[in-house]
């Protein structure tokens, strides 16, 4: 073999290598962009969830707080008061429990085309 086919060999060898990595790369870099975008939805879907919790105990706070002073006002209802606002209580947790586990997966799965593995 002459040296000009050697050189040719070479350059050609390294030509090749030097695709594989580019596309490799390429492959590599999507899979990146995929996984921040997943990351960026995912972290705006827990500030959603955050405030409504939030709102939601609120509310229940502020409730509580009016029932409070109408057990005190009416002490001949205390009792069914009691019980009303228990069941309340138990309704608001709930409805957290299943904004929590329920509604963001069905957002995840509808808002990205089912993309988003909905196990989690």
């Amino acid at each position: 073999m002459t040296l000009r086919n050697e050189l040719i060999k070479i350059i050609v060898d390294k030509l090749f290598l030097a695709a594989v990595l580019a596309v490799f790369g390429f492959f590599l870099n999507r899979l990146l962009e995929r996984f921040r975008s997943r990351l960026s939805f995912s972290t705006e879907l827990n500030k959603i969830r955050v405030s409504k919790i939030a709102e939601l105990w609120e509310k229940l706070y502020e409730f509580e707080q009016s029932a409070e002073m109408s057990k005190h006002a009416n002490s001949n209802n205390q009792s069914r008061f009691e019980e009303l606002f228990q069941k309340l209580h138990e309704l608001m947790q709930h409805n957290v429990q299943g904004f929590i586990h329920n509604a963001p997966r069905e957002l995840i799965g509808k808002s990205t085309g089912g993309i988003v593995d909905k196990t989690c």
